[in-house]
């Protein structure tokens, strides 16, 4: 028999999790140490129920007292034992639980932002909440639950030799051929729950598809045609759903058998061998229960192995979901500006709707531009290609002489600061809301305040007020402040403002605009559609973006 585990080391499902054992192995080792403890306590526990067997049949009623004693003090030994294991247990998959999660989220921050946004927020959601908690309960808790199986097996066998060493080989072979035939069955049921989990994941899909398509259906008149492929498929679902169950519980009532069976053999061998003398009957009771320990921690293994085995499509999904296929694209290291941004022949389109055919325009280092055009004419188009949101279909944007879409996005946006319409607030003071978790001079703070126009709501509520729900009680117009402040404390070198003046006043605006035109050193470029007579002559040079071409504006 092939060792069980074999083909979850083969799967790249495995490593993974195994890097989430490790992180929690303090807490593994001491729930496996009291686990030990307990089970020598049991042990010592049946050792005593042996001696007041045979002390009782040999009348040997002074010697019960001391024996009976110690049985009652390691009986209420494992009361709090058994707390501390449970408290053990729950610890370790705390932090099982809080290492995956935090793994995931990680891995999703290092996806590009296009890629980000090409899977969906709820595909993430999922990984890291629901197919998590399947994880934990399928995995780590299997795990701890194998683990403690194969310590109880192991302290059985010991004292199994120490009692009768003669009947250790029969227990063996016995055990041996339990467990192929219940590995056996236990990988057709693995098998099983994979092809499930591939036909639930295909009516899943359909299911998706089918309810973005109501309209369709309904102008269409296809209802009929549609619940009849949706019923199909559910019943190839339920179906083998279906098989999994009987096979599931044909396994539990296969492996009741054969330990019954065991239990009953042994206890056989064990009276016959108490009739010829050469087992006491308080040996013989302790046999048994070994037995009857050993025989469980099987049944708890091969009930494990197929959950264990389960959850490893699960994981091979979220780490190819999770691989970032840009990487090995992105190699280059951006340290800052020093010339320009320059578009070479780009085109974009988004799906079939071309927005940028074959643009040129550079933006030099230090410079401030202006970007007027209508409504979906691209002009933000092309700050979300400058931010590396999207690649280009076509063409280059190069960052001096190196391709944009080659250069490392960790170092790019360190020099980068955007300022958008969408603003999210964290629930946290209005102070690291500004900072963004950063240590800040105070007076570089109270600056960005002004320059920003916040002085009238910090006056009002002060740094250390908290937000909630996304800041839901400011105006818009405060919240657009709040990425202005914010992207004046990162002192980026390029600065990108996409619309940040339309929910404000004409007048707070001005300023605004005023304080950003007077940035040195800082390549500003601004999209917007309210274009202030007195500050467009300050701007470098102003362009206009229309029928997919990025032209100078005299």
């Amino acid at each position: 028999m092939k060792f069980p585990f074999k083909k979850m080391q083969k799967s790249g499902g495995i490593r993974p999790l195994l890097h989430i054992l490790r992180a929690a192995k303090m807490q593994l080792l001491f729930l496996s140490f009291c686990q030990v403890v307990q089970q020598a306590i049991n042990f010592m526990i049946f050792m005593l129920m042996r001696d007041l067997v045979d002390l009782s049949l040999a009348g040997d009623i002074e010697a019960l007292i001391p024996k009976a004693t110690r049985l009652l003090l390691f009986s209420l030994a494992c009361v709090p034992l058994d707390l501390i294991i449970a408290s053990g247990l729950a610890a370790y998959l705390k932090r099982c639980s809080e290492e995956l999660k935090l793994r995931y989220l990680k891995r999703a921050f290092r996806k590009n932002i296009n890629e980000f946004e090409a899977a969906g927020i709820s595909r993430y959601v999922n990984d890291i909440t629901n197919n998590s908690s399947t994880l934990e309960e399928k995995f780590f808790r299997q795990i701890a639950a194998c683990i403690q199986a194969f310590l109880r097996f192991g302290m059985s066998v010991f004292l199994l030799i120490r009692l009768s060493a003669s009947l250790l080989p029969y227990m063996l072979g016995l055990i041996a051929f339990m467990l192929l035939v219940m590995w056996r069955s236990g990988a057709s049921l693995g098998k099983k729950e994979k092809q499930r989990a591939g036909f639930l994941e295909e009516y899943t899909r359909f299911v998706g598809e089918v309810l973005s398509a109501f309209r369709l259906v309904k102008a269409y008149r296809l209802e009929k045609h549609v619940t009849h492929d949706f019923d199909h498929r559910s019943k190839l679902v339920q179906d083998k759903q279906y098989e999994i169950d009987v096979r599931r519980t044909w396994l539990q009532a296969m492996g009741q058998f054969l330990m019954i069976s065991v239990v009953f053999i042994f206890a056989f061998l064990g009276l016959r061998a108490v009739k010829m003398g050469v087992l006491t009957l308080g040996n013989a009771m302790v046999i048994f229960n070994i037995c009857a320990n050993m025989m469980q921690p099987i049944g708890e293994i091969s009930e494990a192995i197929p959950q264990i085995s389960s959850v490893l499509p699960i994981v091979d999904k979220m780490e190819e979901h999770l691989r970032n296929q840009l990487e090995q694209k992105e190699n280059k290291s951006f340290a800052g500006l020093e010339d320009s941004l320059r578009f070479d022949r780009v085109s974009f389109s988004y799906e079939d709707n071309p927005v940028l055919q074959e643009a040129d325009v550079c933006f030099k280092k230090g410079a401030k531009y202006l970007l007027i055009g209508a409504s979906g004419s691209g002009k933000s188009t092309v700050l979300r290609l400058l931010r590396k949101y999207f690649n280009p279909d076509s063409g280059k944007i190069f960052a001096d002489q190196e391709a944009l879409e080659e250069i490392s996005a960790d170092s790019y946006y360190r020099h980068l600061a955007n300022i958008e319409q969408q603003v999210f607030l964290f629930e946290d003071s209005i102070r690291n809301n500004l900072c963004l978790y950063k240590e800040v001079d105070e007076d570089e703070l109270q600056q960005a305040i002004d320059g920003a126009g916040l002085r009238p709501l910090i006056e009002e509520r002060g740094l250390d007020e908290v937000l909630k729900d996304n800041g839901a009680e400011l105006s818009g117009g405060e919240r657009a402040r709040f990425a202005i402040a914010r992207a004046l404390l990162s002192h980026a070198e390029i600065l990108l403002v996409d619309e940040a003046f339309a929910s404000l006043n004409d007048e707070v605006a001005k300023a605004i605009e005023q304080n950003l035109l007077a940035l040195k050193d800082v390549t500003l470029i601004n999209v917007s559609h309210v274009v202030y007579r007195e500050s467009r002559s300050q701007y470098d040079a102003v362009f206009r973006v229309a029928r997919g071409k990025i032209a100078v504006e005299p």
